[in-house]
């Protein structure tokens, strides 16, 4: 959230978060797990992305390959969790809030996370 605030200060003062998204997640893994409901709990469903990006060598083997992993056959289900946060985020993002199932966190639960 430091560094959040540095780009907000210096760079782009209308900057706003669209959320707390967990990468190299393995649903398997149940500390991986329990860190996604603690992190809802603590911050809210509003916050945290209910899509996650899982771990995996494909995403290490499209970037040694220099490709996507959209253009790797093989990272099929890699690529579809990327399109399912997309699909999350432009709900998110929508202008009106009366369009939209979760609209982009307003600065009071932004301040929740920077405060602790």
């Amino acid at each position: 959230m430091r560094t959040v605030a540095k780009v907000k200060e210096r760079y782009n003062p209308g900057l706003r978060l669209a959320g707390v998204l967990l990468g190299n997640y393995d649903r398997t893994a149940l500390l991986d797990r329990d860190i996604h409901k603690m992190l809802k709990k603590r911050f809210g469903d509003e916050v945290v992305f209910n899509t996650t990006i899982g771990r995996s060598v494909r995403m290490r083997d499209a970037t040694v390959r220099g490709v996507t992993v959209f253009e790797l056959p093989e990272a099929q289900v890699q690529s579809q969790q990327f399109v399912t946060l997309i699909q999350e985020m432009l709900n998110r993002g929508s202008k009106r809030k009366d369009q939209t199932l979760n609209p982009l966190p307003d600065e009071e639960v932004l301040g929740r996370i920077a405060n602790g």
